[in-house]
């Protein structure tokens, strides 16, 4: 019984359309599928506990992820996703507490994202030069925005975060770069905001 895919097992596999990764999976490794160009869906299975750095990054044709079914998402390493220029929409699955940094860097047509409550920590550059991000509600766990973590994320209009916000720390450059921001509110834990941290939202 199939239970880890190993590092860059199917890395570069550039004709790859589609993949059913059986509900026995528990770890996908590194760069398990990086670079698959033509990979356009992937449905996660329900006992995925990690997922490895670089595991789907450069898969420039994946549209959708479906996390549904996972039951408790406990890593997603630094660039899950980097890259994935055609990704549009992503459900982050429950029981993860650090988005890793970069995460998410580049995803270019992503437009929404869905973040549970747990999360503690949104990681470096996690949605650095998301293009297409036009609002993300902020779930009241978290309690730092890393540096550079929403940079040049141009189409970014709000941020919505509560008063109830456990966030103390807004990283440096966190929104640099967001030129269309138009509404956000401080929580009143917030401790510190970095050096230049909305530097440049012209909005």
């Amino acid at each position: 019984k199939v239970t880890e895919i190993g590092q860059a097992t199917f890395a570069n596999c550039t004709m790859l359309k589609y993949v059913h990764l059986p509900s026995g999976i528990k770890s996908i490794g590194e760069m398990a599928f990086v670079g698959c160009n033509e990979l356009e869906s992937l449905v996660l299975p329900d006992n995925l506990r990690n997922i490895g750095d670089y595991a789907f990054s450069d898969c420039k044709g994946l549209i959708s992820v479906d996390t549904s079914r996972v039951q408790c998402l406990e890593m997603m390493g630094t660039g899950t996703f980097f890259g994935c220029t055609s990704l549009k929409s992503m459900t982050i699955p429950l029981g993860l507490v650090n988005l890793s940094k970069t995460t998410f860097m580049g995803c270019k047509s992503l437009e929404d994202v869905s973040l549970p409550e747990g999360i503690s920590i949104i990681g470096e550059c996690a949605f650095g030069r998301c293009g297409s991000l036009v609002q993300i509600t902020i779930p009241d766990s978290i309690e730092v925005l890393e540096k550079y973590a929403f940079s040049e994320c141009e189409a970014l209009e709000r941020l919505n975060l509560s008063q109830n916000s456990c966030l103390e720390q807004i990283g440096e450059s966190a929104f640099y770069g967001c030129r269309n921001l138009k509404d956000i509110t401080i929580p009143q834990n917030v401790e510190n905001i970095g050096e230049a941290a909305f530097f440049a939202c012209g909005s």
